[in-house]
């Protein structure tokens, strides 16, 4: 069953969410997933997810996508933090079919995705974890990138949408010396992370604030400096051990896990 979004719930003048992102949420169901959208009317938007890709399963390990009830709330006009946020274990973000994206390391610390701790990876680009979550940890085969300009894979937890390498403002795919710390830029005024080929592939670490977020089964945190992979690169990741459990709900601390000032830096999809 394809998942249609109900665009007039969403013409609220400048909150609106972009009709074109918009009709980029969904899943076909072919394959059992589902996802949707609802606007809280509360600053806040929920993003809701079956887990289950939009592609035929593989095999490449012992483990089994399962069915799951995924809420995730973010907020909908994102603001910068302060201080930038480490990256837990598991879901870091959701693609526009609904499957989660994570961080590049596996359990062990290690790079999932290149070098020695390298992990086996479907044709589709991802694989399931031992909680059943299927996942992407490098940007997903031609069935959603198809390598076209300002193409949208998905959105952070912190609000922020992750766009494809190819950039129609530069002409070519960005590389990771176009992109900040937490694997982001600015675009006419937005900000936007890149997935590409460069370690970490999807984000470095959060910009974003992360007081919104709830629902969520993963752990925010401040960036203490010590959480480099200098083999590859940069990446700002909570301490392993330290996150909740798949299947837990996670609720962010009133102070939103980051301290300081915060600024207003449009670029969430849901806050146009």
């Amino acid at each position: 069953m394809k998942l249609v979004l109900a665009l007039t719930l969403l013409v609220c003048g400048a909150c609106a969410l972009n009709v074109h992102e918009a009709k980029k949420f969904h899943n076909s169901g072919q394959y059992g997933g589902t996802v949707s959208y609802k606007d809280n009317g509360d600053g806040t938007i929920t993003l809701t997810s079956n887990g289950l890709p939009d592609h035929p399963f593989e095999r490449v390990n012992p483990n089994h996508p399962e069915t799951r009830s995924d809420v995730y709330t973010l907020p909908k006009d994102p603001t910068f933090a302060h201080s930038t946020g480490c990256l837990a274990m598991g879901p870091i973000g959701m693609t526009i079919t609904g499957s989660m994206i994570y961080d590049p390391l596996d359990a062990d610390g290690e790079n999932a995705v290149e070098g020695p701790g390298r992990e086996r990876f479907d044709h589709y680009g991802g694989h399931t974890d031992n909680h059943g979550i299927y996942h992407y940890h490098k940007i997903p085969g031609s069935w959603l990138y198809t390598g076209e300009a300002d193409e949208l894979l998905g959105v952070a937890f912190d609000g922020y949408p992750i766009y494809g390498p190819m950039a129609s403002d530069l002409g070519r795919d960005v590389t990771n010396k176009d992109l900040d710390e937490c694997h982001g830029r600015m675009v006419n005024g937005d900000y936007r992370y890149h997935a590409n080929t460069e370690f970490p592939y999807y984000l470095g670490c959060y910009k974003g604030k992360t007081t919104h977020i709830n629902h969520v089964r993963t752990q925010h945190g401040i960036c203490n400096g010590t959480s480099a992979l200098p083999t590859y690169g940069y990446v700002c990741a909570c301490p392993r051990g330290q996150h909740p459990p798949a299947g837990t709900q996670h609720h962010a601390p009133p102070d939103g896990s980051v301290s300081g000032n915060h600024h207003h830096h449009p670029g969430g999809l849901f806050g146009r």
